[in-house]
C-alpha cells in the first residue's frame, strides 16, 4: 500500500495545486493559518487514509509547499487508526508498518501513475476542510442541482489520465472571419427533444457537431463551464447548529458566481465512467476537426489577484487548446493583454473602453444591440447610428455584433413582447433590465394571427441582416436561429428548464428562419466586403470614381438623416475588398426601409455590362433570398420599390 513522505521544497519552481514529478508530486497552497494539512482518500471512500501536516518549515509568507514521494509499505497488514481532527467520524483504514523504515526504491512514471490514479485529496486548516482552489478536477458534486451535495467537500484527484490530442492545434481564424454561436453547455442538449444520448454534457455537444457544422458557424462560445456551485445559498447566510446553510431553492443555471477556474464542471460530463477532463478535451478536439473554434467564458468576481486570471487562461490554452476566452465580471485586462503566452489567444470582453488595443482582442458591442433594436422597430433619429454600426471596424480591438443575448430578450421575444415577463424567477418581475427596445408587432406574446406571425418572422430576418451586413464579427445566441422564445423572460439565470433549453423540435417545425440564417453565413463567408480587415474610409482612394463605401437616401448620393427618416442606401465598391486570391469582390447596394410604409428608391448606376441582381428581399413573401448563381436580375435598373419594414440586398454582376 502507498504512503507519502514529506520533503523540503522550494515553492517558487512549481505552480499552485498539485504538480506531478518523477518520484512523487509537489503540493502548493495559500493559507493565513499557522498550519495546513493535506488529507488523502481513495476514490469513493469517505474516510481519509493519510494526513500530511505542513507547518512553519514548509511556509514562505502565506504559501505552504512540500514535495511528497510515493512509497510502498513492506507490511500490508491493515489496522484501524481513528480519523482525528477533521474530516469524518468514521475510522480510516490504513496499512500498518514503520513508515521511517520503508525502503522506497525509485518508481517509474507509469508505476507512480498507477499508484496515484485512485487517490484524491483536499486541505484542512484544523477547523475546516476546504478544496484546492487550483484543483484540476473535482468529485463531490456528481449530480446537478442536488441540495445534499452542498455539504460535501470537493476532492481533487492527484493525477489526471493522459489525453491523445492527435496533433490538434488551435485554428487561429482572423477575428473578422469569425461567426460566433453562444451556448450553454447543459442547455444545448438537455431537452428531451435533443434526442442526444448524453443530454446536457460535453459529449452531448459533440453529438450535435453536424448541426453546428451545417449551420455554418466557426466559433463556439460556452458560458461558464468551470466548477461552480449551482445550488444558490442565501446572500446573508445564517448557519444552523451543525454549520449547514439552507439553500434558497433556486439554481444558478448560468454560472456567474465564484468558481474553481482550473476544473471543468463535473455535472457537465457523463455520469457513467466519468472522466470530466477527458470529455471536455474530447469535445474541443472534435469541434476543431470540423473547423469550429472553442471559446470559454470566465467569470471573475474581482477577489482574485492580478496574476490569477492570467494563470487560468494559460492553463486552458495549453491544456485544453481553447482558441479564445470571453471575460465577464472583473476583466483584469492589463495583465491579460500584456501576457506573452496569450498573444495569439483571442480575448473577448464586454468592456467598451479597452486599456490596450491589440489584434487579438474584441469587444461585445451592447450598444450595437440597443441601437439596432431601435432601428428595427422604427424609432426616430437613428440613421446616423445605423451608418456608424454598418461601417465600424476598428483597426485594433474588433467588434462582436449581436441582436440578442442571454441577458436580454431572445430574438423571438424581441418582436413578441413589449415588456419583460420574468414572473417565473420569483422576484416579482423586478429583476432583469427594463430597457429591451422591443416591439410586439401588435399583440403581446404568442398569437396565431398570420399577419402578426409573418411580421415577426420578417423582423427577425431583418435583425439578422443588420448583424451580418455590418462590419465586425456576428454572434448568434443559442436558439435564435430557430426563433425560440423564452416567454418574455430576459433574465433566465435560474431557469434550468424548457425556458432555457434549446428546443430541437423547432428545427423541423418551421425551418424558414434557420435556412435564412444558414444562407447569411454562406453569403458572408463568400464576400470579403462584409468582413473587411479595415474600416471603410468612405473615400475614393483608388481614383476609380467610387469610394469604398457610400451612403444614400431614397435618391442616390443624397443621404437624408433628418430625425424622421427611416430609409438608407449603402453602396459598396468591390474593388476595395479583395478575395484571398487577389480578385475583387462584387459591388453591392443595400437598402434599408425601416418605415411602416412602402418606399421607392433610386439605384446607382452599375459598371458597364453589369446589372443589379436581387440577393435578399425580406419584403418578398414568396422567396426572400437567393444563393450564388440564382440571383434575380432586376427588370428596372433605375428604381426599386421596397416594402415596409424590409431590407433589400443587390449584387452587381455581368448581364
Amino acid at each position: 500500500m502507498v504512503r507519502f513522505r514529506k520533503h523540503k521544497s522550494d515553492s517558487c519552481h512549481f505552480p499552485f495545486g498539485v504538480c506531478i514529478c518523477q518520484d512523487g508530486f509537489h503540493v502548493k497552497c495559500i493559507s493565513e493559518k499557522e498550519t495546513v494539512s493535506i488529507l488523502f482518500y481513495r476514490r469513493n471512500e469517505k474516510a481519509y487514509f493519510e494526513k500530511i501536516d505542513l507547518d512553519s518549515d514548509d511556509r514562505t509568507g502565506n504559501v505552504f509547499s512540500t514535495f511528497l514521494s510515493a512509497e510502498m509499505l513492506e507490511d500490508e497488514e491493515s489496522v484501524n487508526i481513528p480519523a482525528k481532527d477533521v474530516g469524518t467520524e468514521e475510522s480510516a483504514n490504513i496499512p500498518a508498518g514503520d513508515f521511517a523504515a520503508v525502503t522506497p526504491g525509485r518508481l517509474t512514471k507509469s508505476a507512480l501513475a498507477d499508484i496515484l490514479s485512485e487517490v484524491e485529496y483536499h486541505f484542512s486548516d484544523g477547523k475546516q476542510n476546504y478544496p484546492d482552489p487550483f484543483g484540476k478536477s473535482f468529485s463531490g458534486r456528481d449530480t446537478w442541482g442536488k441540495v445534499d451535495q452542498v455539504y460535501n467537500i470537493r476532492r481533487s484527484p492527484i493525477i489526471l489520465p493522459e489525453f491523445d490530442w492527435e496533433g490538434d492545434r488551435c485554428l487561429h481564424y482572423p477575428l473578422t472571419d469569425n461567426v460566433f454561436y453562444r451556448m450553454h453547455a447543459r442547455g444545448f442538449t438537455k431537452s428531451p427533444s435533443s434526442k442526444a444520448v448524453q443530454k446536457g454534457t460535453f459529449y452531448g455537444i459533440t453529438e450535435k457537431k453536424a448541426y453546428l457544422q451545417e449551420l455554418g458557424i466557426n466559433a463556439l462560445i460556452l458560458m461558464p463551464i468551470q466548477e461552480f456551485e449551482e445550488v444558490i445559498l442565501p446572500q446573508n447566510q445564517i448557519q444552523g447548529p451543525f454549520g449547514e446553510v439552507t439553500p434558497t431553492g433556486k439554481l444558478n443555471y448560468w454560472g456567474y458566481t465564484k468558481a474553481f477556474h482550473f476544473a471543468p464542471k463535473a455535472t457537465y460530463s457523463m455520469r457513467k465512467h466519468r472522466e470530466i477532463v477527458q470529455e471536455c478535451k474530447s469535445m474541443i478536439k472534435e469541434m476543431h476537426k470540423v473547423g469550429i473554434e472553442v471559446f470559454l467564458e470566465f467569470y471573475f468576481d474581482g477577489s482574485q489577484t492580478t496574476e490569477y486570471p492570467v494563470h487560468v487562461l494559460r492553463y486552458w490554452v495549453s491544456e485544453f487548446h481553447i482558441d479564445g476566452a470571453l471575460l465577464s465580471g472583473h476583466y483584469y485586462l492589463p495583465a491579460i493583454a500584456q501576457d506573452p503566452y496569450l498573444a495569439d489567444t483571442k480575448i473577448l470582453t464586454e468592456y467598451d473602453h479597452l486599456p490596450f488595443h491589440k489584434k487579438n482582442m474584441a469587444v461585445f458591442q451592447k450598444n450595437f444591440m440597443d441601437d439596432m433594436r431601435k432601428i428595427l422597430k422604427g424609432d426616430e433619429g437613428m440613421l446616423n447610428a445605423l451608418m456608424h454600426h454598418l461601417r465600424s471596424n476598428p483597426k485594433h480591438a474588433k467588434n462582436v455584433h449581436y441582436m440578442a443575448d442571454i441577458k436580454t430578450m431572445s430574438m423571438m421575444d424581441m418582436v413578441s413582447f413589449d415588456i419583460k415577463h420574468n414572473e417565473a424567477n420569483g422576484e416579482g418581475n423586478l429583476d432583469g433590465t427594463d430597457y429591451n427596445y422591443s416591439w410586439n408587432c401588435g399583440v403581446e406574446g404568442p398569437t396565431k394571427k398570420k399577419k402578426i406571425t409573418d411580421l415577426r418572422m420578417k423582423q427577425q430576418k431583418n435583425a439578422f441582416l443588420l448583424t451580418f451586413l455590418s462590419q465586425g464579427s456576428p454572434m448568434i445566441a443559442m436558439g435564435d436561429e430557430l426563433g425560440q422564445s423564452r416567454g418574455g423572460n430576459n433574465n433566465a439565470y435560474c431557469q434550468d428548464n424548457e425556458i432555457s433549453w434549446l428546443n430541437w423540435k423547432l428545427v423541423k417545425k418551421d425551418n424558414r428562419l434557420l435556412e435564412f440564417v444558414k444562407f447569411l453565413i454562406r453569403f458572408r463567408k463568400s464576400h470579403p466586403t462584409f468582413r473587411a480587415k479595415e474600416e471603410p474610409k468612405l473615400l475614393d482612394v483608388l481614383g476609380i470614381g467610387k469610394p469604398d463605401m457610400s451612403f444614400h437616401g431614397v435618391n442616390v448620393w443624397q443621404p437624408n438623416t433628418e430625425y424622421y427618416r427611416r430609409q438608407l442606401g449603402v453602396l459598396y465598391c468591390g474593388r476595395y475588398f479583395l478575395h484571398e486570391d487577389g480578385t475583387a469582390d462584387n459591388d453591392f447596394y443595400l437598402i434599408f426601409n425601416m418605415h411602416w410604409e412602402d418606399y421607392g428608391f433610386a439605384l446607382p448606376m452599375p459598371d458597364k455590362k453589369q446589372g443589379w441582381y436581387k440577393v435578399v428581399d425580406t419584403g418578398d413573401g414568396d422567396r426572400d433570398f437567393f444563393d450564388s448563381g440564382e440571383e434575380i436580375l432586376l427588370h428596372n435598373q433605375r428604381n426599386i420599390s421596397v416594402k415596409a419594414r424590409s431590407v433589400v440586398v443587390l449584387i452587381s454582376k455581368p448581364v
